[in-house]
């Protein structure tokens, strides 16, 4: 099928604030999509069904989620691994064993494979040459 590029047109669906908008998840049980923006330590998560947006502290960076079976989420962190949860208007995070990162370092982007396996990389946070 070949299409002209401007049959297909993009549109902002809303403005939430933020400065890198990383790792949208979308949770189908709950009609809702969750994401994060790692510049500022904050989750957001839009209700699809009431388009409720609501904002998240979070006490380390996040730079990827994925959604597990239970409903709540695994996470890359500053502090390695994590398991998050929102509950009553807050994040409950609980920190398991990750990788030993130097300093400078944090986790970035990940994502489950098939089997259900969180990966993650990780990122240099001063990318400078000096």
């Amino acid at each position: 099928m070949n299409r002209k590029s401007s049959e297909f047109r993009a549109r902002r669906y809303l403005e939430c604030g933020c400065v890198v908008g990383e790792s949208p998840v979308w949770n189908a049980a709950r009609q809702e999509l969750v994401w994060v923006d790692i510049a500022n330590n904050i989750l957001f998560r839009l209700c699809w069904r009431t388009n409720t947006l609501e904002r998240f502290a979070l006490p380390v960076t996040v730079g990827a989620l994925a959604l597990r079976s239970d409903g709540g989420y695994v996470a890359s962190t500053t502090r390695g691994f994590a398991w998050l949860d929102l509950r009553e208007g807050a994040v409950d995070m609980t920190f398991g064993p990750g990788p030993a990162l130097a300093a400078g370092w944090r986790m970035n982007d990940g994502a489950c494979d098939r089997q259900g396996r969180f990966w993650s990389g990780s990122l240099a946070t001063d990318t400078s040459l000096s």
